[in-house]
């Protein structure tokens, strides 16, 4: 970090902010160099009251020296971390409802306060339903800070559970009560419709966000809707749904609702993978052998 004279840290801000001229009323000791404000030990507390007196209008701020991490240590008294892991947790909240506000013109200047979400890091995440999806879903989560818990027919080795560092809940109903995110990764089928029926889905916490990739027909759909538009629930992100491709009229514009058209797999990647999987399973079959991915009349 820059120093005063004295070594002292200081706070740096851009000269994209207006300063008032009661500036040197409620920061005497501040010091302005090269179109920056600089603040000594315990500025950011008076700049705080300054700008809530309308002294200071925020703009952005400058990482000191460019750092990689973006972790800034204002003036000793706190560091704001706003590393690379907060900045993705905001990524689609910022692009869904912010890049909407900006175009609509209602962004006028920073606020402490402006669209506040809550970070990922440190929350629990359970997984219903452990299979190559849900462990995929699970090495993600350890990236980004969470602690994974599962729920499974039956536990995964230990090998791959000691690798995810997740915990087994063989009670679903104790998992769904303690988990601040509910992600759905189990096949779909008679053995999981409604498997998070009225009941279940009443045990989730009032903060908590439910995320179903898998198959529709495993959440009681009409059940969830009244749970959101009575905030007995954070939110819920869908990509699929009970009567795909219909969409019930109940979620649809809710505000803590994220609705996908089953699109979780559309990359161009992804659906040249699944392109030649079809090749090897019919050359497989033509070839006298077992196709890798037979469908099994017990699953449908």
């Amino acid at each position: 970090h820059d120093r005063r004279p004295s070594g002292q840290p200081v706070a740096i801000v851009e000269h994209h902010m207006r300063i008032a001229p009661a500036l040197d009323r409620w920061l005497p000791e501040a010091v302005v160099r090269d179109g920056e404000v600089r603040w000594p030990r315990g500025g950011l507390k008076l700049a705080e009251a300054a700008w809530k007196q309308g002294a200071l209008t925020f703009r952005g701020l400058q990482w000191p020296h460019g750092s990689a991490d973006g972790k800034i240590a204002f003036a000793g008294d706190r560091t704001i971390s706003v590393d690379a892991t907060q900045g993705t947790e905001l990524a689609a909240h910022l692009r869904w409802e912010g890049s909407g506000r900006e175009a609509a013109g209602e962004f006028s200047v920073w606020s402490p306060t402006f669209m506040l979400g809550r970070r990922i890091y440190g929350k629990r995440l359970g997984i219903v339903g452990m299979g190559r999806i849900g462990q995929a879903l699970a090495r993600r989560a350890r990236a980004f800070g969470m602690s994974v818990h599962y729920h499974n027919r039956k536990p995964v080795s230990t090998r791959v559970s000691d690798e995810l560092g997740a915990t087994y809940w063989d009670d679903l109903d104790q998992m769904l009560s303690r988990m601040d995110v509910v992600s759905i990764n189990c096949p779909g089928g008679p053995g999981t419709l409604h498997l998070l029926n009225a009941e279940r889905l009443s045990k989730l916490q009032p903060h908590a966000i439910l995320v179903n990739t898998a198959r529709g027909q495993i959440v009681d759909e009409k059940t969830l809707a009244a749970m959101l538009r009575e905030k007995r629930i954070a939110g819920v992100g869908l990509d699929v749904y009970e009567r795909e491709p219909a969409i019930n009229p109940e979620l649809i514009g809710l505000p803590n609702a994220i609705l996908l058209p089953h699109m979780a797999s559309s990359t161009i990647e992804a659906r040249q993978d699944m392109g030649d999987r079809v090749i090897l399973n019919v050359k497989t079959f033509q070839d006298g052998h077992r196709p890798p991915d037979r469908v099994i009349p017990a699953m449908l």
